[in-house]
């Protein structure tokens, strides 16, 4: 089954600027934090690198899936579900 194309609100915003301006004050971070931007060959295991940040990834998405779930029962007066 397709997804349906994306429909646009007065309330619609594009993504991809909000996100280079966060990859940007990344790449500043890391250069205050390290001094330097991330190269290759840093010396680094950058896959286990990245399985870390997926998996701490997971836990936030569990986190906002929980209070978001909670959230809906507080709004509709389901408390029996936990």
């Amino acid at each position: 089954m397709s997804e349906p194309k994306p429909k646009t609100t007065e309330h619609s915003q594009e993504v991809l600027p909000r996100l280079l301006q966060r990859i940007e004050a990344r790449r500043h971070k890391g250069m205050e934090e390290y001094g330097t931007p991330l190269k290759t060959f840093n010396g680094r295991r950058s896959l286990y690198d990245a399985l870390d940040e997926v998996l701490d990834l997971a836990q936030y998405l569990q986190q906002e899936i929980m209070e978001r779930e909670k959230l809906v029962d507080l709004i509709t007066g389901d408390y029996t579900s936990d």
